[in-house]
């Protein structure tokens, strides 16, 4: 798989030693990994993120505008907010099942 057809797919590696092939998008955050040499990177966005700006946008890079960067930049800061926030309102339930387990055995 080509460095080029992840990058237009919007892809950027963020693998490691357990996860070789592991890419982020820029834009929605969507991982994936699991590449095989037949996979097209900007197919397999589409299949596993239609929801992504990136993807909506339907560009090639080269066809981007300031104002297209600038808007996808704007939607990634929404995505990683809303990631954080999901993943404190998660830490947060987890954390209010224990405390009620507690309560429940005090009365």
């Amino acid at each position: 798989m080509s460095k080029e057809k992840m990058a237009a797919a919007g892809f950027f590696f963020v693998g490691n030693k357990k996860e070789p092939d592991l890419v982020r998008c820029y834009v929605c955050l969507k991982e994936l990994d699991g590449w095989e040499e037949e996979d097209d990177p900007w197919e397999e966005h589409k299949s596993h993120a239609s929801h992504c700006q990136y993807v909506q946008l339907n560009k090639k890079p080269c066809e981007l505008t300031f104002e297209d960067v600038h808007n996808l930049d704007t939607y990634r800061n929404i995505n990683y907010a809303e990631k954080i926030v999901q993943r404190i309102t998660e830490e947060f339930r987890q954390q209010a099942k224990k405390t009620r387990a507690i309560i429940e055995k005090l009365v």
